[in-house]
């Protein structure tokens, strides 16, 4: 098993609707990291969901809470119990592009930089267009489903 990279937290509280895509994004990145999904007493189908998608992804772990402590919380826990070198986060409802991952951690090694931040597209369900034009992108490259 390679060595963990990065540590990938993604907190979760009735994310069902968009985990899956979410962790889509995450098999496109061709990046050695392990997942962790923080359940934040989710309510709806999340539990089904990422129990599906984790059967067969092995670099997958979830830690469910017993009680709501919100995003923070989440947050903290993931970082407690993160083993790489690197932590990123994704929340539930967001997607990677793909090689997002090897290019941000290339571009800290490469300057020296212990923290960085990137940009982020926002997609909302206002600008149908938009969202249907971002969407299409996504799908042709793997990382989106219906």
């Amino acid at each position: 098993m390679p060595q963990i990279e990065v540590s990938i937290i993604k907190p979760v509280r009735n994310g069902g609707k968009y985990i899956k895509n979410a962790i889509l994004s995450l098999e496109k990145q061709a990046y050695p990291g392990k997942d962790m999904i923080i359940d934040d007493f989710s309510e709806d189908n999340t539990l089904d969901v990422r129990l599906e998608l984790s059967r067969d992804q092995p670099w997958i772990t979830i830690i469910k809470l017993g009680n709501k402590t919100g995003p923070i919380g989440a947050r903290n826990l993931g970082i407690k119990n993160s083993k790489g070198s690197y932590i990123a986060f994704l929340d539930a409802d967001d997607i990677w592009l793909p090689g997002k991952l090897k290019e941000q951690v290339s571009f800290m090694r490469d300057n020296g930089y212990v923290f960085t931040f990137t940009d982020y597209k926002c997609a909302t369900y206002n600008q149908e267009k938009l969202v249907d034009l971002f969407l299409d992108l996504l799908q042709s490259v793997g990382v989106y489903t219906t």
